[in-house]
């Protein structure tokens, strides 16, 4: 295994990786062996991948899918082989039921971390009142939403406003339905700078007028460029607002050289050079607060959004229908804490989008 060189990265640490997947995808199998790759030994960087969140391309795929329940039935049973793994469940609001995501939830408490939308794969808008139901489950159960995001490329141009299932406009109105839901826009917008631009400002504008509980993934988004939207300039604008929770570490591994490697790389080796070249533009820009950001942003953010209750929600306009369930969460949340209080006292980048399209990679 190639050791890179890490000389002014002091920080080695936890990682949650809050995009991952398995299944059969436009043709290609990804197997569990694969995600077992990035998860079973320590990173040649000293990081431990601590847990992935994982959703079965399986129930997405159009050309081979697999219905709602069976498609997550399936991420389950890969799940009981690693607890690393974390699956979201699928939904599919064209052919599929919230019902099934009930069900699934009742018979198998504890197992799904939230859900996962992918409104190009179901060809439905994000926008679609076929979503609301989900929707409501999620705020019920107080689960985050991963929504693919992004707008394709066709012949060198934007695709039309009728393939623009996934825009993040669209992602913006639909979590606005739900204001208190976490929903993560997926590679902070496919697409190129042109749709990062537009998901970054979606997602301050939700920031600002505190209208939804809007999140991005960093996939497939470029580091460090000047005046560009890239992972160090989201990075900026969040820290201006002291809103650095909003940004997760995902990957869409093994999607694209994730899996066939690039460089001479193998795909393992692709993922940890995709990570050290995130922390050493983060150490490049952040100096003092270089430690803190890498943390938040690859584990700590993650980690309280899937594994902990609060789901890292913030000040919210709130819906009155919601002051009740709100009160008693925040006196369960109180006791948690006062039992926890007695118990302890202690490029540089990866690829635009723009790039992959002529490498015929679609991502998930």
């Amino acid at each position: 295994m190639k050791i890179y060189n890490i000389s002014n990265i002091v920080f080695s640490g936890k990682i949650i990786d809050s995009h991952m997947h398995v299944g059969n995808w436009y043709g290609s199998k990804y197997q569990y062996s694969e995600l077992d790759t990035f998860i079973k030994n320590p990173l040649s960087n000293g990081d431990t991948i601590e847990k992935i969140i994982v959703s079965n391309l399986s129930a997405i795929d159009k050309n081979e899918m697999l219905d709602e329940l069976e498609g997550n039935k399936e991420i389950l049973k890969i799940a009981e082989n690693n607890p690393k793994i974390a699956p979201l469940a699928v939904c599919q609001p064209k052919t599929g039921s919230v019902e099934n995501i009930k069900k699934l939830f009742d018979e198998n408490p504890n197992k799904f971390v939230g859900l996962k939308f992918h409104p190009d794969g179901h060809e439905i808008m994000a926008t679609s009142n076929l979503f609301d139901p989900y929707l409501m489950f999620a705020q019920e159960k107080n689960l985050p939403c991963l929504f693919h995001c992004g707008i394709q490329w066709e012949n060198g141009k934007l695709a039309d406003e009728a393939f623009r299932y996934s825009e993040p406009e669209k992602i913006y109105q639909a979590a606005k339905k739900v204001p208190k839901t976490p929903v993560i826009m997926a590679h902070l917008g496919a697409g190129g700078e042109t749709v990062h631009s537009k998901a970054i400002q979606v997602l301050m504008d939700s920031i600002d007028k505190k209208d939804a509980n809007l999140y991005a993934d960093i996939s497939w988004v470029d580091i460090d460029k000047p005046n560009k939207p890239t992972i160090v300039n989201l990075i900026k604008k969040l820290k201006e607002k002291n809103a650095l929770d909003r940004i997760l570490f995902g990957s869409d591994a093994p999607i694209g050289e994730f899996a066939n490697g690039k460089d001479g790389l193998t795909g393992k080796e692709f993922y940890e050079k995709t990570i050290v070249d995130i922390k050493t533009a983060i150490k490049n820009n952040f100096n003092d607060d270089a430690d803190s950001i890498i943390d938040k942003i690859f584990y700590q953010n993650a980690e309280k959004l899937f594994f902990n209750k609060e789901n890292g929600q913030t000040e919210i306009k709130s819906n009155p229908k919601t002051k009740k369930v709100l009160a008693i969460t925040f006196c369960g949340l109180a006791i948690v804490g006062a039992i926890f209080a007695l118990c302890t006292k202690n490029s540089n980048s990866t690829k635009d989008i723009e790039q992959h399209e002529s490498q015929k990679v679609i991502i998930a």
